[in-house]
């Protein structure tokens, strides 16, 4: 099923599969597309909920300023629009701070978080370095470059890449550009001590860069599973969808979390 949400700005969201809600929450400019493998793998078990940021790709853009609030409250505003009362949230990259906002603000509609190559704050110097990156990229003038660099780090298949490329040039670049902002300064790490469901965390075992952001989570957070992925740097949803796939299920049984 595609949608649109009923309140404005109008988000953008699909949804496949029966079961155990879970709502994956994708990193600036790159929407619903970069869940490809999840909505392939996971929906003979899951009710799989895929949706595009506003302002980025088919979501409609808003005049008001970004902050991370604004985007657990788009995560909710989406469940709403479902009828679902309770989801498990999966974010990637910078997605995975909104994941763990929206827990934190919405504990009874949370059952557990997924955090793939995520952080709860952003502290390395090399992560600052990308956000900055971001930021400087993401003007409508150097819009197109950046699809095609997304693209081309995410997926192999040919016609997956041009589709995510069309995709994203849909995109508000001054959307964009606020979410990288934003996720720069974004942290809930002092509120860790707060989250109530469990939390699984994934990091490629290769990208070293982010490996100390796991610290915050074994030092605050009550219910943790950390796992590395072999032969994966940050971008585990396409390149190691199998596995990826594979611990989520595993997780969510463990956890009592399937219905």
């Amino acid at each position: 099923m595609q949608a649109f949400t009923a309140h404005r700005p109008k988000l953008y969201y699909e949804v496949s599969g029966e079961g155990t809600a879970i709502l994956f929450i994708p990193p600036p400019a790159m929407g619903h597309l970069t869940f490809h493998e999840q909505v392939r793998g996971l929906t003979s078990c899951f009710q799989v909920i895929t949706y595009d940021l506003r302002g980025n790709g088919r979501s409609e853009t808003t005049d008001e300023p970004i902050t991370l609030e604004q985007m657990a409250e788009d995560v909710k505003a989406i469940l709403d629009d479902l009828g679902v009362e309770q989801s498990i949230v999966c974010g990637y990259s910078n997605g995975a701070l909104i994941a763990q906002l929206f827990a934190l603000m919405y504990p009874d509609r949370c059952l557990g978080v997924v955090s793939i190559s995520g952080f709860s704050e952003v502290s390395p110097l090399l992560l600052k370095k990308q956000y900055d990156l971001g930021v400087s990229v993401t003007g409508s003038e150097h819009l197109d470059f950046f699809a095609w660099v997304l693209a081309i780090a995410h997926f192999q298949d040919k016609k997956v890449r041009k589709e995510i490329q069309k995709e994203i040039k849909k995109s508000d670049p001054h959307m964009i550009e606020q979410q990288y902002a934003v996720g720069k300064q974004g942290n809930v790490t002092r509120a860790l001590h707060r989250l109530t469901v469990p939390l699984l965390v994934l990091y490629g075992d290769h990208d070293y860069y982010i490996h100390s952001t796991k610290r915050p989570f074994i030092d605050h957070v009550k219910d943790l599973e950390l796992v590395y992925i072999d032969g994966s740097t940050h971008q585990i949803p396409t390149h190691h969808p199998a596995e990826l796939n594979g611990i989520i299920r595993s997780w969510t049984k463990r956890k009592g979390l399937l219905r």
